[in-house]
């Protein structure tokens, strides 16, 4: 299965403008980075890391993300393909990397088992993008490493797109809209500790 075969990072970093502190925000009995975190747990990953540059977080599953990738222009992949080269000595051999943010909190685990129904039934995949229902990407990131580590192509091939609820949050009023929606519908799991710092 996929799954047995993926890595899990969640990208949150420090130093939004717009509203900051924002992956440190409540919802539920949690934070958006933790309660991210926790999706990818709950999915059956194996090893899952924190990438930030954010205080408060510490353990061995925090990586901190030196300064040139913490700007509001770094793609994503960028961010997985820094960590990839820095670390991939160190970790057992994965094929595939699932990168979620941590400020889109309507992507569900369920959401993410979709994803991987869709790649299993379609094995022959380098990225799987997630899109809104107005074509922007919002938050999720599913990536076949070695194509990401050799690739030296400006464009993607073998790029698959899904339709994922939510949108990556910007402002206060986002925030507050999407968080009672979460906090409505999602029924949080006490098996979980959501509020410890990642370790």
């Amino acid at each position: 299965m996929i799954i047995d075969d993926t890595i899990g990072l969640v990208c949150a970093r420090a130093g939004s403008k717009r509203l900051p502190d924002k992956n440190k925000l409540p919802i539920g009995n949690t934070n958006l980075t933790n309660f991210a975190l926790s999706k990818l747990v709950n999915l059956g990953l194996r090893d899952v890391y924190l990438l930030t540059n954010m205080a408060g977080f510490e353990g061995k599953h925090v990586i901190k993300r030196p300064e040139f990738l913490n700007g509001d222009d770094v793609p994503l992949q960028n961010v997985a393909l820094w960590f990839l080269h820095r670390w991939r000595m160190d970790l057992p051999s994965y094929t595939h990397g699932l990168l979620l943010i941590p400020t889109n909190p309507l992507i569900m685990v369920e959401d993410l088992e979709r994803a991987q129904n869709l790649l299993a039934d379609n094995s022959k995949f380098n990225i799987l993008r997630s899109y809104d229902i107005d074509g922007n990407e919002n938050g999720m990131y599913w990536f076949d490493i070695k194509y990401v580590l050799s690739n030296t192509l400006q464009y993607d091939t073998y790029t698959r797109s899904i339709v994922f609820p939510g949108k990556e949050i910007h402002t206060n009023d986002e925030y507050l809209y999407f968080k009672k929606i979460v906090e409505e519908r999602h029924v949080f799991d006490e098996k979980v500790d959501y509020s410890r710092n990642w370790s």
